[in-house]
């Protein structure tokens, strides 16, 4: 398993808002945690309807990978997501109409692989409250 180009596919499939092929990339249970939401997306479905959410609310952004280091089936990522708010955003405390504003969000994820080379566990770490003064939400 080549964790990096896997990787990569992950950057390509949300950049192109192919939201089948980032799925794809999951295995069927797996676990996506992030800050935003209070509770982990369970399943691959789960993971796709999240990120699909996602893609709505930012319409054509963008996904820039800074570095990828990886050893034997974990990765850490460290990226970049820049986009405009054109489409309602799911919130802890609801969904928030589009903002039409920018905002660029620096993250990390980990990625843990399954023997299969599938995404079996992912935990996004990125400042929230950035997000959200970016958005003209708080």
């Amino acid at each position: 398993m080549d964790v990096k180009q896997v990787v990569e596919k992950w950057k390509e499939a949300v950049c192109e808002g192919q939201m089948d092929a980032f799925s794809a990339l999951y295995a069927p249970d797996a676990r996506l945690l992030v800050p935003i939401s209070p509770e982990p997306m369970i399943g691959r479905e789960a993971v796709k309807q999240y990120e699909s959410s996602v893609s709505a609310a930012f319409p054509g952004a963008t996904l820039k990978l800074l570095r990828t280091i990886a050893q034997d089936s974990v990765a850490a990522v460290e990226w970049e997501y820049s986009g405009t708010n054109t489409g309602p955003l799911t919130t802890p405390t609801g969904e928030q109409p589009p903002t039409n504003r920018s905002m660029s969000l620096h993250g990390v994820s980990i990625l843990q692989f399954t023997g299969e080379g599938l995404i079996g566990q992912e935990f996004r770490c990125y400042d929230t409250k950035s997000l959200f003064q970016q958005l003209g939400l708080e």
